[in-house]
């Protein structure tokens, strides 16, 4: 991490496999400020970003081929020097909904 940094600490949660086989071969996108950024499966994923504000987009598409996104979810967070940020992503039960997404925790580096 470099001086004037953060991290976004990344969790993307998606239904039970017995009440949504539509995620069966899906992966979540994860956007800040409009970049993109690659997320190779559901499991946690870190991104170092500038301190400050940011906007957050997350949404789920098909693992291959270049299919519709879909449960979107933004947020507005802020990123503090030397902190991680810790947000979750939580994909909807329902097709046609959108996801959420909430700041779980922020922690200093070395806490």
């Amino acid at each position: 991490m470099s001086l004037g940094q953060g991290v976004l600490r990344m969790t993307f949660t998606r239904p039970s496999w017995a009440v949504a086989r539509s995620y069966k071969d899906t992966v979540p996108i994860l956007a800040v400020d409009g970049v993109r950024h690659s997320v190779a499966s559901w499991g946690p994923e870190a991104v170092a970003v500038p301190a400050g504000p940011h906007r957050l987009r997350v949404a789920v598409v098909p693992r291959v081929g270049s299919g519709k996104e879909y449960a979107p979810a933004e947020a507005a967070v802020t990123v503090g020097v030397g902190t991680q940020l810790f947000v979750e992503y939580r994909a909807p039960r329902l097709p046609g909904q959108d996801g959420k997404l909430r700041i779980v925790s922020a922690k200093a580096f070395g806490d």
